[in-house]
């Protein structure tokens, strides 16, 4: 087993130091594990989705794990996660965990977490909060966005909001590291975020990303964003989020949607081009980690 204990950053407003190579790879395998178990638990039930983010652009450009990458992401339309959702817990192994706020209401995100209940990690924020805390992978619903665009500007504006308050819910999401103003804004929204609760805040998330869930293939969808970058990238065509294909990852075999090339363009420019150096970090902020 490996323990690695890092420094809170609410005490020291230290950057939380980096995992090791040897830890990294390490916490790699634990989700790669679970997105094999993930792959079958699908496969069984005949539900398709799709490698995502930086996943899928690590599949595309090296065949595996961007080699700075820290997480793994998958998504599916919001018909087929719930039927996921309902259906996979009796295929699943006992040791892997479906977390989300309908199943652990303290849960910090609209979506849902596989979790490796055998294993423990606590990333900045979570300290305080009473969920599983293990091992991950991340599943992603793709929704419709509102056919009109003030709609989807209202949209824009209520998911931001949600996801401010979902970043000040705790005191250690309030005071980690970032601009000033930004822990300042949070601080302000920490009373609100305590009041509403953060299972109210993730089902009021989810209300404002179903509500235009009609029209079979037609329209556009944000896909997997946390929050819609409205002005600064285009939405992606609904239809190419249901025909999917085999690709390689890593030691195994997943699906990917059939157009990556349009999703990876819309999402990440000229994405053979690899970012600077110094934007080659891993994305989590992880305190405590046994494997």
């Amino acid at each position: 087993m490996i323990r690695v204990r890092l420094p809170r950053a609410l005490v020291s407003f230290r950057k939380v130091k980096e995992p090791t190579e040897e830890v990294l790879s390490t916490l790699k395998r634990k989700q790669l594990e679970l997105l094999k178990e993930f792959d079958r638990v699908c496969r069984i039930l005949g539900i398709p989705y799709s490698l995502s983010s930086g996943t899928l652009l690590g599949a595309v450009r090296h065949r595996g794990y961007i080699p700075w990458d820290d997480d793994i992401d998958v998504m599916m339309v919001r018909e087929e996660y719930e039927r996921f959702l309902r259906e996979a817990p009796a295929h699943l192994s006992p040791h892997v965990v479906i977390q989300n706020y309908r199943t652990e209401p303290y849960s910090v995100g609209y979506f849902t977490k596989l979790v490796d209940s055998t294993t423990f990690l606590v990333e900045l924020g979570m300290s305080e909060l009473p969920i599983t805390k293990g091992v991950y992978i991340d599943i992603f619903p793709v929704d419709r966005a509102a056919s009109r665009f003030s709609v989807m500007v209202m949209d824009n504006i209520a998911k931001r909001i949600l996801h401010a308050l979902r970043r000040s819910y705790t005191l250690e999401s309030c005071c980690a590291p970032s601009r000033r103003y930004a822990r300042m804004f949070r601080l302000l929204l920490f009373p609100l975020a305590r009041l509403l609760g953060l299972y109210r805040i993730n089902k009021m998330d989810t209300y404002v990303r179903i509500r235009h869930n009609s029209g079979g293939r037609e329209g556009y969808t944000y896909a997997d964003y946390a929050e819609i970058p409205l002005f600064r990238r285009p939405p992606f065509p609904m239809r190419i989020f249901f025909e999917v294909e085999e690709i390689s990852f890593e030691d195994g075999k997943f699906f990917a949607i059939k157009e990556w090339d349009l999703y990876l363009e819309k999402m990440y420019g000229n994405y053979w081009k690899l970012p600077p150096k110094e934007k080659r970090k891993p994305a989590h902020k992880i305190l405590e980690l046994q494997l």
